[in-house]
C-alpha cells in the first residue's frame, strides 16, 4: 500500500493540472488541445479511482493528497511541455512501482494497465511538438 499512495497522490495531481489546461487553453490547436487534456484529465482520474480502490482492497486507506503540478501557460503548446513533464514524473513513479511491487503481481498489472494508457498519452502530447 505504501507503494500506492505517491502513486495515488501524482493521479490526483495531473488530473487537476489536465483539467486546468483542458480549461484555459488558448490558441489555433484550440479544439485539438482541449480534447486532448480532457482525456488526459480523465486517464488520470481513473487512475486515481483505481489505485484509491486498490490500496482499500488491500485494507489500507487511501489519503486524500495530491502532487503539485503547478500549470502556468495558457498557450497550447506550452501547456502540452508543462504536461508532458508532469506525465513523465507520473510514469517514473508508475515505472519504479512496478519493479517494487515484485511478486504482488494482480497490483503490479494494475499499474502497468495505468501506465499503458499514460505512456500513449504521453505519445499525443509529444506528437504535437514534432
Amino acid at each position: 500500500m505504501e507503494t500506492l499512495q505517491p502513486l495515488l497522490s501524482a493521479s490526483v495531481g495531473l488530473y487537476l493540472a489536465a483539467k486546468q489546461a483542458h480549461w484555459v487553453v488558448l490558441g489555433p490547436h484550440f479544439q485539438s488541445l482541449h480534447t486532448l487534456f480532457g482525456e488526459l484529465a480523465d486517464a488520470a482520474e481513473d487512475a486515481a479511482d483505481t489505485l484509491a480502490e486498490r490500496i482499500a482492497q488491500m485494507h489500507g486507506t487511501p489519503v486524500q493528497s495530491y502532487a503539485d503540478f503547478q500549470i502556468r501557460q495558457r498557450d497550447g503548446l506550452g501547456l502540452v511541455r508543462e504536461l508532458l513533464v508532469f506525465v513523465q514524473r507520473v510514469s517514473a513513479g508508475n515505472l519504479a512501482a512496478i519493479k517494487a511491487l515484485g511478486s504482488d503481481q494482480v497490483t503490479a498489472n494494475i499499474v502497468i494497465n495505468i501506465e499503458e494508457a499514460l505512456e500513449k498519452l504521453r505519445w499525443k502530447l509529444d506528437s504535437h511538438l514534432r
